[in-house]
């Protein structure tokens, strides 16, 4: 029996290209989200995963995270932490050396909340959470998320307020205001970055934990196409000059 390819995936919208990536992560420096959309640009977590995270399933000495389950939001404020879709998403990741440095600050920072909180503070092992200890709302990191992004610049000059602005680029000093993207949409930034600067496609479908690596080269053909053409431009210049004598 032949085995059905998987169904093209559209993607989610919009994403961040390296350089905006680079600018939002470097604006994010000591807020409060920043160990979460950390985790979802530089490790292409989904929400549920990140918000699902446990302390002891993350070694910053050894470098490594172990994904296992992931937090569902079942509406009217209830969530239920369940596990994750399939045996491929059941993955261990090696954290790269700026994510450990967010988490470890992160983490010391949630030791003071607990401090401050008291008796109020609710104790388990999630990675995220409130002042308080509960779990993280996804639907208010979302919301947050956007307003992040929807203030951030990159480029221009640093001391201009931005106030004259049209279609996302400002009038005063050409600084770009950075597009708005769903939290899935910095997880297609991820592996679009990445695929753009030629790790292998079934390394980054390890990443995201996709069921079959084919499922990554459908959502993320338009890279693939966009790498053959760099690589026919960098064939040129290697032959180019040998073939044309």
């Amino acid at each position: 029996m032949c085995q059905r390819r998987p169904k093209p995936h559209r993607r989610d919208g919009a994403t961040l290209s390296q350089d905006q990536a680079r600018a939002f992560l470097d604006s994010l420096k000591g807020q409060r989200l920043e160990a979460v959309i950390t985790c979802g640009i530089a490790l292409g977590l989904p929400l549920g995963e990140v918000l699902g995270l446990q302390w002891g399933n993350v070694d910053l000495k050894a470098g490594r995270i172990t994904i296992r389950r992931a937090l569902q939001d079942l509406g009217k404020g209830r969530r239920e932490l369940v596990d994750v879709k399939s045996r491929e998403s059941r993955r261990t990741l090696a954290l790269p050396a700026f994510v450990i440095k967010t988490l470890e600050r992160h983490r010391t920072a949630q030791k003071e909340k607990q401090l401050a909180a008291g008796k109020d503070w609710q104790r388990s092992d999630f990675c995220f959470t409130t002042g308080t200890g509960r779990p993280m709302d996804g639907s208010l990191i979302t919301r947050d998320l956007k307003k992040l992004l929807a203030k951030t610049w990159m480029g221009g000059s640093s001391t201009c307020k931005h106030k004259r602005n049209r279609a996302g680029a400002c009038l005063d000093c050409s600084a770009t205001r950075l597009p708005v993207v769903s939290f899935h949409g910095l997880r297609h930034s991820c592996a679009s970055v990445l695929l753009a600067a030629g790790v292998p496609m079934r390394d980054v479908s390890e990443l995201l934990g996709h069921s079959d690596v084919r499922l990554t080269l459908s959502t993320y053909a338009h890279v693939v196409d966009a790498n053959r053409t760099k690589l026919a431009g960098t064939i040129d210049t290697v032959f180019a000059e040998t073939g044309s004598r």
